[in-house]
């Protein structure tokens, strides 16, 4: 939810925030990847980018051994891509 504190929306309307379980024994699969980004609403080209987008930032957060990555905001361009133009990461 644009421009809201998370923890307003996982009080307030909690059923937009998006959970996918993933198995750290197998790792992200593409399946998880598209289940955010419908969950998102993306449609057309912008699940392929929003799937590429989220399996990179699970490999990042893996990678770095991160334990909270915060993303906003999340968009869409124009031309259909997903990017963060905010991140933090821990």
């Amino acid at each position: 939810e644009g421009g809201m504190d998370i923890e307003d929306v996982a009080h307030n309307t909690p059923e937009k925030i998006i959970k996918v379980f993933i198995d750290p024994a197998t790792g992200i699969q593409a399946f998880h990847a598209r289940q955010v980004a419908f969950g998102l609403g993306l449609e057309g080209n912008q699940v392929k980018s929003g799937v590429k987008f989220v399996m990179a930032l699970y490999k990042a957060f893996m990678d770095l051994d991160c334990s909270l990555v915060e993303i906003n905001p999340l968009v869409v361009t124009g031309s259909g891509d997903v990017i963060a133009l905010d991140a933090k990461m821990n």
